[in-house]
């Protein structure tokens, strides 16, 4: 991602309406080097951090205040078909745990996130660095996720654990 493209789309975008000119934020987005697919729609106050890569796919819905942030090396996946509620947090950065020093803030590190084809991630979730939340997988408003989750589940709670196994309505 290109950090200084993006500071002025932050700026662009506070203008635009919320739920309004998707196609623009699409080229916006793109010249920032988010790769983003036809027919999605990211609302005007979500937030793109760092210079990780990130990828949308088609058909995706990023709803309000929803924070993405990625660092290199690390990549954001966000396949198509996709529904992000609004408050979400997904980053892939975090820190070792330093068992040693005078803090406890270790070194730094980045881990790819992955959300598989029609997965929906609710309001106020958190998606930790280096987990996947497979195909059509539903994690729960305000869960916190920090393992990947299966497909075809719901999860909730922090942190959060299966809660309903997904079937056809057969």
């Amino acid at each position: 991602m290109k950090t200084y493209i993006n500071f002025i789309n932050s700026l662009i975008f506070k203008i635009l309406p919320e739920t309004r000119f998707y196609g623009t934020k699409r080229f916006l987005l793109r010249a920032a080097g988010i790769s983003i697919g036809v027919n999605s729609r990211v609302c005007s106050s979500v937030r793109f951090l760092g210079n990780g890569d990130v990828e949308i796919g088609d058909n995706v819905w990023i709803g309000p205040q929803t924070l993405i942030s990625s660092s290199k090396p690390a990549t954001i996946k966000i396949k198509s078909h996709v529904g992000i509620g609004p408050q979400v947090y997904i980053a892939t950065g975090t820190h070792k745990i330093d068992y040693t020093g005078v803090s406890s803030l270790g070194a730094g590190i980045n881990l790819d996130i992955v959300i598989d084809e029609g997965a929906w991630i609710s309001a106020k979730s958190v998606l930790i660095p280096g987990v996947r939340v497979n195909r059509r997988a539903i994690v729960a408003a305000g869960a916190v996720v920090n393992k990947d989750v299966p497909e075809n589940t719901m999860v909730g709670g922090v942190p959060a654990k299966v809660i309903k196994i997904l079937k056809d309505n057969v």
